[in-house]
Order: structure tokens, then C-alpha cells, then sequence
């Protein structure tokens, strides 16, 4: 057989070795290497298709927060520009009833002249109706009669008359 010394020859080749047996190893470690990496790459790529599923989540709910905001905000602007317009309406409402109040309190004050007057008027026909026939019948057609202050003061109001003389 062979021996040690037939191994030590660099001519010597050993009739069982062949070329095939170190590149099927290397062929063995390429199939390996390149088994990690498409297994690191399919790792890889179901990563970033998470990650792709992630961002349009994040985008979508992102969007919809965006609408929601400007949904609250034409809600906001809506109910500014209603409070602005109640606001104003409150202001002409207030004007009008200063106006109104103006122009009452001209009426009023010609009102109380006329009540005045009527009352001296009345107050000459009850003096007048002492003395005179006619007017004791114009004053008992009408029920027409003085009302005297109550104890605290206050002119008592007719009970018949439709007159409130002093």
C-alpha cells in the first residue's frame, strides 16, 4: 500500500482524491451561505413589508386625524361666525330698544301732562259739582268721585271710576 513517505511526495497522487471532492465542500459552504442569506433576506423583507403595513397604518390614521381637526375647525369657525352674528343682532336689538325707549319717553312724559291735567280737570268738576246741577250729573253718570290717601300715604285706586283724580 502506500506509505507515508508516498504522502510526502509533492508528485504523488493518491488514486481514491479526485478535483470533485474539495469543490463539492466549497459547493457544500456556497449552498450553505447562500441559504443564510436568502433566509436573512426573506427575514428582511417580511420586515419591511411590516414596517410598509405600519406607515400606511400611521398614514391613514394620521389623514383622518388631519380631518378631524379640520372638521373641528370649520365646526369652530361656524360657531364664531354664529356667536359674531348673534352678538351683532344682540347689538341692533339693544339699539333698538334704546330708540325705543327714547321715543316712549316722550310719550310717557306727554302721557303724565295729559293724566295731570285730566286730574285738575276732574278735581275743577268735583269743586264745580258742589255748586252747580249740571255738573252733579255729569259726576253721578260717571261715578266720578275724590280718592283719598290711605294711611301710608298712597292715593287709594278707584273702585268704579276709570279716573284717578289726586
Amino acid at each position: 500500500m502506500n506509505s507515508e513517505s508516498d504522502y510526502s511526495n509533492p508528485n504523488f497522487v493518491h488514486s481514491n482524491s479526485s478535483v470533485h471532492h474539495p469543490l463539492t465542500l466549497l459547493a457544500g459552504g456556497l449552498a450553505i451561505v447562500t441559504s443564510a442569506l436568502a433566509f436573512a433576506l426573506n427575514s428582511q423583507k417580511a420586515a419591511l413589508q411590516e414596517s410598509k403595513a405600519q406607515l400606511l397604518n400611521i398614514y391613514s390614521t394620521r389623514e383622518a386625524g388631519i380631518k378631524r381637526l379640520a372638521d373641528s375647525y370649520s365646526t369652530r369657525e361656524a360657531l364664531l361666525k354664529r356667536v359674531a352674528e348673534t352678538y351683532s343682532e344682540g347689538e341692533l336689538g339693544l339699539k333698538q330698544l334704546a330708540d325705543g325707549y327714547s321715543k316712549r319717553a316722550a310719550l310717557v312724559k306727554q302721557a303724565d301732562d295729559l293724566k295731570k291735567k285730566l286730574n285738575t280737570l276732574i278735581m275743577d268738576l268735583l269743586i264745580l259739582g258742589e255748586t252747580d246741577d249740571d255738573a252733579k250729573k255729569v259726576i253721578g253718570k260717571y261715578n266720578i268721585q275724590k280718592n283719598l290717601p290711605d294711611a301710608n300715604g298712597a292715593t287709594a285706586s278707584p273702585k268704579q271710576s276709570a279716573f284717578d283724580p289726586l
